[in-house]
């Protein structure tokens, strides 16, 4: 009798541990979950800055072509070739050993 009594505390026992670690990997699933949309979000706004960079990019590059054989005088620092190439007038400057160097390249 008494082994039966201690076989069924040991039954309600493993159970209770098992019903524990189940609740503890739910919790942990549930983290996960709260952390995936969190990424996500975070995946999706910087999907939209990108998108909104993008377009700046190419409003910047149209704006000298809109803006040549106007009186407006515009200037542009940028490291961005796709900026560069479609200014025709540019100043350049190149860093040596014995200081910085200036071109001055008119498209023309």
């Amino acid at each position: 009798m008494i082994d039966r009594i201690a076989e069924e505390e040991e039954k309600y026992r493993v159970r209770d541990e098992l019903t524990l670690e189940i609740r503890k990997m739910n919790k942990s699933a549930e983290g996960f979950a709260d952390e995936e949309r969190a990424f996500t979000e975070r995946e999706k706004n910087l999907n939209d800055e990108i998108l909104k960079l993008k377009e700046t990019i190419k409003a910047l590059k149209d704006a000298p072509e809109k803006l040549s054989g106007t009186s407006k005088l515009v200037g542009i620092i940028s490291h961005r070739e796709e900026l560069m190439e479609n200014i025709p007038q540019q100043i350049r400057v190149k860093k040596t050993k014995d200081g910085s160097r200036l071109t001055v390249e008119t498209g023309l």
